[in-house]
C-alpha cells in the first residue's frame, strides 16, 4: 500500500513545532479577539443557514474515515452548503470528490514547503468567507490559529483544559477521552442543535480497475486473512512483537490458512524482515509497498479476516465491515476500538496498571515505563483461539 505524500518530517517534529509556535501566537491572537471579534451566542449558532462550510482535520489522517458520520449529517442539515476540507495532502486518495464540494491541503512532504503553505494557505480560506469553521483538532494550536485567521462568521473547536487554543474559537466542545472517538467527533454537531446524530461512516472509495487488477493477481483474495504488523511513527510502541506475529502466521498457515502481509513502502523493510523470519512462506504472499491505496482498500474490503495492531488501516476495516482481530496497548480501544457490529470485531487489550499511556493531554506524547509488557503479554496462543469464531461468522461479501 503506497501513501503519497507522507512527510518525512516526523509527527513528532510537526507537533513540536506546532507547540513552539502556537503557543505564544495563540496568546496574542486571543488579545486580539477580545478586543475586536463580537460574541456570538449560542441562540445565534442555532439560527445559522450557512452557505459554506470548513472542516479541518489535519493529523491523524486515518481518522477522516471516523469523522465521515459529520459529512453526512451536516448535508442533512444544510443541505444547501457547500462543504470543503482542510486536511494533509491525500485525503482525495480516500474518498472521491462527490464527499466534499472543496478540498485543500497542506503539503508536509518537506520543511520549506510546509512552511510556504502554513503561510499562504489561511489567505487562501480568507477569500472564501466561511459562515461555519469546524476545527477536529484536539491539540494543534496552528489549526485553532488558522480558525482565528479564516474569519468565519462562526467557528467551533475543542476544549481541553489548561490548552489556550481553545479561546480562540467561538464556541467550544469539551473533549473527553471517556468516549469513543466517533462520539467526540459529533459533539460540534450538538452544539449547531442536532439532538440525534447518525454514526454511519463512509467507507472509502476505490475504481472498477483498482479491484480488476487486485483480483486479478489474488483471485483467491476472499479465502485469504490479511495482517498489517505496521504502525505509525506516532508510537511504533503500538506494533506488536516481531516474534509473536511470527509464531501466529506459521501456525494460521499450518491451518491452511491464506495470508496477505500488507503495509507501504515506508514498512516494506520490517515486513520483509518478518517475512523472511517465517517458516511457511508457500501460503503467504507480501504485498507491502505494491500496491496502492486504494487497492489496498480493495483488499481489506474483500479478505475474510483482517489482524492488525491499532492502526488506521483498522479503521478501514470497520467501515467494510470486514472481521478484525486488533491489538490495543499504549492507547485504548474505549476512544479507537471498533464501536458497531462487535460480532464482526475481537479487540485485545490487557489493560494493565499503566494502560494507556498516550493521551492528548500530554499531546499523544508516548510514555512507557513498563517496557511495553501491555503488548507482550497478549499472547499468539490467546489470539489462534478467537480466529475461528471470526473466520465461521464472517460476513456475506
Amino acid at each position: 500500500m503506497y501513501i503519497p505524500g507522507i512527510s518525512i518530517m516526523s509527527t513528532g517534529m510537526l507537533r513540536y513545532l506546532d507547540r513552539l509556535f502556537g503557543r505564544p501566537t495563540s496568546w496574542i491572537l486571543f488579545l486580539i479577539k477580545k478586543i475586536c471579534r463580537r460574541k456570538r451566542t449560542i441562540q445565534q449558532l442555532y439560527n445559522l443557514h450557512p452557505k459554506k462550510i470548513l472542516l479541518i482535520k489535519l493529523w491523524g489522517i486515518w481518522s477522516i474515515i471516523l469523522m465521515s458520520p459529520v459529512i453526512n449529517n451536516l448535508k442533512k442539515k444544510y443541505p444547501e452548503a457547500e462543504i470543503h476540507f482542510l486536511t494533509k495532502e491525500w485525503l482525495h486518495k480516500i474518498y472521491d470528490k462527490d464527499v466534499f464540494n472543496k478540498i485543500y491541503s497542506l503539503n508536509t512532504w518537506w520543511i520549506l514547503n510546509a512552511v510556504k503553505d502554513f503561510i499562504l494557505v489561511p489567505f487562501r480560506l480568507m477569500k472564501e468567507k466561511y459562515d461555519l469553521v469546524i476545527d477536529f483538532e484536539v491539540v494543534s494550536y496552528y489549526t485553532a490559529t488558522l480558525t482565528f485567521m479564516i474569519n468565519p462568521a462562526y467557528s467551533i473547536g475543542f476544549r481541553i483544559i489548561g490548552k489556550t487554543k481553545d479561546k480562540l474559537y467561538d464556541f467550544t466542545a469539551m473533549y473527553h477521552e471517556s468516549k469513543h472517538i466517533t462520539e467526540i467527533f459529533s459533539l460540534p454537531l450538538k452544539l449547531l442543535g442536532m439532538k440525534h446524530v447518525d454514526h454511519d461512516i463512509i467507507p472509502p472509495s476505490y475504481d472498477l480497475a483498482d479491484e480488476h487488477k487486485v483480483f486479478n493477481e489474488i483471485p483467491d483474495i476472499k479465502n485469504h486473512i490479511a495482517i498489517n504488523i505496521n504502525a505509525s511513527d506516532l508510537a511504533y510502541e503500538r506494533r506488536r512483537p516481531a516474534q509473536y506475529y511470527i509464531q501466529l502466521i506459521d501456525s494460521l498457515v499450518k491451518k491452511w490458512e491464506k495470508i496477505l502481509l500488507t503495509g507501504d513502502k515506508a514498512d516494506k523493510a520490517y515486513v520483509d524482515s518478518i517475512y523472511h523470519q517465517l517458516k511457511y512462506k508457500n501460503k503467504v504472499i507480501n504485498v507491502a509497498g505494491i500496491y496502492s491505496l486504494k487497492q489496498f482498500f480493495v483488499i481489506i474490503n474483500s479478505v475474510k479476516l483482517f489482524i492488525t495492531n491499532d492502526s488506521g488501516p483498522l479503521h478501514v476495516a470497520v467501515a467494510y465491515q470486514t472481521p478484525t482481530i486488533s491489538f490495543f496497548g499504549p492507547e485504548t480501544p474505549l476512544i479507537y476500538g471498533p464501536k458497531f457490529h462487535p460480532e464482526l470485531h475481537k479487540v485485545f487489550f490487557m489493560n494493565l496498571f499503566c494502560s494507556p499511556c498516550i493521551s492528548v493531554f500530554r499531546d499523544k506524547n508516548f510514555v512507557c515505563n513498563n517496557q511495553n509488557k501491555c503488548m507482550f503479554e497478549i499472547l499468539p496462543e490467546k489470539v489462534i483461539q478467537e480466529i475461528d469464531n471470526l473466520v465461521l461468522n464472517k460476513k456475506s461479501k
